[in-house]
């Protein structure tokens, strides 16, 4: 074979492998739940109209429907739909999570449609810290300085629900964006930045399953679709 053809093919191969490093997964097929799981509550997932819908009424736990495969760094986007008014609407994808006594713990991203929204804020979800991004923690959590977190933060947090409930597009697809690359996590909604924080090495999640949930209570319906995951090479790598 002659040296230019080889140095072609050569180009081409090495071009192809840089490719498959930022190649899209699509990890719902559209059709079935291949690859998805359930785990926790008596919350229902099926395929309807192309989309995973999740459902219940009287849940009685956090239903999770989790990926069978686990993931590192990545870029994750889908498409989230609320089919329920403001007032009990809760929910959330779970992301660098794991099967702890039949309940997801790990970082999720928080879906709401009330008034108080903080949908895109980074959950520390069967963990210890509340929300880690991008406000403070929850008062549940923190009880022993809630008050004076909210002295010092409180606006802040007041000013991020307001904006974030106009930026939720109601009974409607919601386009949601997660990135993470080693400690450093950052989550998008509509293309507006929600969350932006760097967990120091040793701390925080490195790697785990996606999860949908269905938060526990007296009613829950949410949609998801178009789930694609991009793996993200190492730093350099």
């Amino acid at each position: 074979m002659p040296r230019s053809v080889i140095s072609l093919l050569f180009i081409f191969l090495l071009g192809t492998a840089a490719h498959a490093k930022d190649e899209s997964i699509l990890l719902f097929n559209g059709k079935d739940l291949t690859d998805w799981h359930k785990v926790g509550g008596n919350g229902v997932f099926e395929v309807k109209d192309g989309a995973i819908h999740g459902h219940g009424v009287n849940i009685n736990g956090n239903t999770f429907l989790t990926s069978d495969k686990t993931y590192d760094n990545f870029v994750l986007e889908m498409e989230a739909r609320f089919e329920m008014d403001e007032t009990i609407a809760n929910s959330g994808i779970q992301f660098r999570s794991a099967n702890v006594n039949n309940h997801l713990t790990g970082y999720q991203y928080e879906i709401e449609n009330k008034a108080e929204n903080n949908t895109g804020g980074v959950y520390d979800e069967g963990g210890t810290r509340g929300y880690i991004s991008p406000f403070i923690p929850c008062h549940w959590i923190q009880t022993t300085n809630y008050k004076e977190l909210m002295e010092k933060h409180g606006a802040d947090v007041a000013a991020f629900q307001k904006k974030t409930f106009t930026l939720l597009k109601k009974r409607d697809w919601n386009h949601i964006k997660i990135r993470c690359q080693d400690g450093h996590v950052q989550t998008w909604l509509n293309g507006e930045k929600q969350a932006d924080f760097k967990d120091p090495e040793g701390t925080g999640y490195r790697s785990g399953v996606i999860g949908l949930q269905l938060h526990g209570g007296k009613k829950c319906d949410v949609s998801w679709r178009n789930i694609r995951l991009t793996p993200l090479s190492k730093p350099g790598g």
